[in-house]
């Protein structure tokens, strides 16, 4: 109903709608709907955040989480589970949005917050949060360890949380690659596509990403029909989802400049 109703044009396009404008429109009438309802707006308003970040709408994922981190703060007090979750997502959108500083004073009031605490999901919420810093800021080798561990820690609370999984394991074969750890990078993909492919609902992202940071390991072994073979299976699927300005896209252009580079092929680079 929030969605369908939420604007008489995207409503009349219809199953063609793109999700960046229903989003867009739909968050516009939380605040009126739901504002005698503040766990039900803070929830709303978490997976408005959620959504933004994965289509790369990092300042409209800023804004809904820290209002959903308000509202359960409000009524719950800070320091709840749900206040953990989202400023663990706050910290991976102020990397994206490249505010390192802001993103590290989060960190320490998220550490602060749960210290003592060694329950799994805990630990995922942390690891996950200082990986994503490490990476955005090209500390990989520092990465590797936190990752590995986010992956495991949310295997162990949450395993029906695939789509996360694959978040994860995506940029933990990209933090294998680029600390050379080739052999870990192609078996961690590997591993994700052969899985991937026995699960009966939809799982091309999950794939196509895989095969777009695996590219990179097998380019730098001069491998690089394997990694060009890679990127254009990878490419249509990212382009139909996300479009030609997704920052997925945009990396995977980069790599096929690399390939190109590497060949040489001047003209196609």
């Amino acid at each position: 109903d929030l969605i369908s109703r939420a604007n008489p044009f995207v409503a009349a396009i219809g199953p063609d709608a793109v999700l960046r404008d229903v989003l867009l429109a739909a968050r516009a009438r939380v605040t009126k709907r739901f504002e005698n309802q503040p766990n039900t707006e803070a929830t709303i308003r978490a997976s408005l955040g959620g959504l933004f970040e994965s289509i790369d709408l990092w300042a409209e994922a800023e804004i809904e989480t820290r209002q959903a981190l308000m509202l359960y703060a409000s009524t719950a007090g800070d320091g709840t589970i749900n206040t953990h979750r989202l400023r663990s997502r706050l910290i991976r959108v102020l990397c994206k949005l490249s505010r390192f500083d802001d993103a590290a004073k989060e960190l320490g009031t998220l550490q602060r917050d749960v210290a003592g605490r060694l329950d799994s999901e805990t630990q995922y919420l942390v690891s996950s949060a200082v990986s994503t810093y490490h990476v955005t800021r090209g500390e990989y080798a520092l990465a590797v360890p936190k990752l590995e561990n986010a992956v495991q820690s949310l295997i162990q609370y949450a395993p029906e949380e695939i789509a996360q999984r694959d978040a994860l394991r995506t940029q933990l074969i990209l933090a294998y690659t680029l600390t050379e750890n080739y052999t870990k990078a192609q078996a961690q993909a590997a591993a994700l596509i052969t899985e991937a492919k026995a699960r009966p609902e939809d799982s091309e992202i999950a794939i196509a990403f895989a095969k777009l940071v695996v590219a990179r390991s097998y380019s730098k072994q001069k491998q690089n029909k394997k990694a060009l073979e890679l990127l254009l299976e990878a490419e249509p699927i990212i382009v139909g989802r996300f479009g030609k300005g997704h920052s997925r896209h945009l990396l995977l252009l980069g790599e096929l400049l690399g390939v190109a580079f590497r060949e040489p092929d001047w003209p196609k680079a």
